[in-house]
């Protein structure tokens, strides 16, 4: 990059050494001219902003916005900063409302916090697994069938026992609640997730994940299993994938809406648009089992087991095809993520907890 150079500059036009341009006087100054290799440096300086994280679209007048976003968010993802939980419990998934995030544990807590950063905890019993918020109410559900539901997850929840299955997640969409679990165990129910649900099991292999967007549900489990519907309540259609899967998503990852499904030694499956479009296997940032995935400001980030190498078991995209390996200060396998106000939290064994200062990277 070089300031304009011309014959016909104006001479220290911006300050001492800084010369600029001038419209010129008739008859007295010349308006100065443009060079090619002025005109080619700056238009060159501008797209190599904009190519540094994506591709030049002509009509598109933001990308330089775009790509200053996606730089600061990728920088802003390399802070992170540990908390302290409420007790030293084993979290697994967790949920939001866009005020409050709620964890639960193998233990049978809920911790809640408003600002990822004081927590507090409410004891309900059983093994949790996930937890999952929905016209007005939070649904948290476990081992041996146990469901709980409350419309003020700090107060008193209600026992709403659903069979003997164990439920590993459960989500809500489109007015209706699903919990999915072992031995294709599949329940629903209409808005309020009081009274019985209605069993519609699918297949035979165990669910681990389940969630809805777009007009589609989506539940993913053991032997690459994914089952998706735009009908909770009738049948589900199947395409197997490779690995057992833990946890999917979807949502805007840059401005994209897709879906993410993550398991076992790395395993991450991605299409764009409806889960009935070619799913594509991406290779991971570190070969780790992988136990949840989370959607934020157009970054996705999956989490998971610790390993020996010193992976933390955080990686994130942001175009769904480049997973990026994040480093932090974490001891312990990562189990449940969730997006709010602009931070990611997640949350692990033995209480681990962190939070992104705002967006991805560098965790502490």
């Amino acid at each position: 990059m070089h300031r304009i150079d011309s014959t016909t500059k104006l001479v220290d036009g911006n300050g001492a050494g800084k010369d600029g341009f001038t419209e010129g006087s008739p008859g007295i100054t010349a308006a100065t001219r443009n060079t090619d290799d002025w005109l080619n440096a700056v238009q060159e300086e501008i797209c190599n902003v904009v190519e540094a994280t994506g591709t030049l679209a002509k009509g598109t007048n933001n990308q330089i916005q775009q790509s200053l976003w996606k730089t600061l968010t990728r920088l802003q993802l390399n802070n992170w900063t540990k908390r302290t939980a409420a007790a030293s419990v084993n979290f697994k998934k967790a949920a939001t409302d866009g005020t409050i995030v709620c964890v639960v544990s193998s233990t049978g807590t809920i911790q809640y916090t408003y600002d990822g950063i004081t927590y507090t905890s409410v004891s309900l019993g059983g093994t949790l697994h996930s937890i999952a918020y929905g016209s007005g109410y939070w649904v948290a559900v476990g081992d041996s069938g146990a469901l709980y539901y409350a419309t003020d997850p700090t107060g008193s929840w209600t026992s709403n026992t659903q069979g003997a299955a164990h439920f590993y997640d459960v989500g809500y969409g489109n007015g209706y609640w699903v919990a999915v679990g072992v031995t294709g165990t599949l329940r629903y129910r209409s808005a309020n997730p009081a009274g019985a649900w209605t069993s519609n099991p699918q297949g035979s292999g165990t669910l681990y994940g389940v969630h809805y967007y777009n007009t589609y549900w989506v539940a993913v489990g053991a032997s690459g299993a994914v089952w998706y519907t735009t009908n909770s309540t009738g049948a589900w259609t199947e395409t197997t994938k490779s690995g057992d899967l833990y946890s999917v998503t979807a949502g805007l990852v840059g401005t994209t809406a897709t879906w993410i499904a993550v398991g076992n030694s790395g395993k991450i499956w991605v299409t764009t648009g409806a889960p009935n479009s070619t799913w594509h296997l991406r290779t991971p940032a570190h070969v780790a089992d992988l136990f949840d995935v989370a959607i934020g400001n157009g970054v996705a980030i999956a989490i998971g087991k610790l390993s020996t190498a010193g992976y933390c078991g955080i990686q994130s995209t942001h175009d769904g095809i480049t997973f990026i390996e994040r480093y932090a200060a974490v001891g312990q396998d990562l189990c449940g993520c969730v997006f709010l106000n602009g931070k990611f939290i997640v949350a692990g064994d033995a209480g681990e907890i962190h939070t992104s200062f705002s967006v991805e990277e560098d965790w502490s």
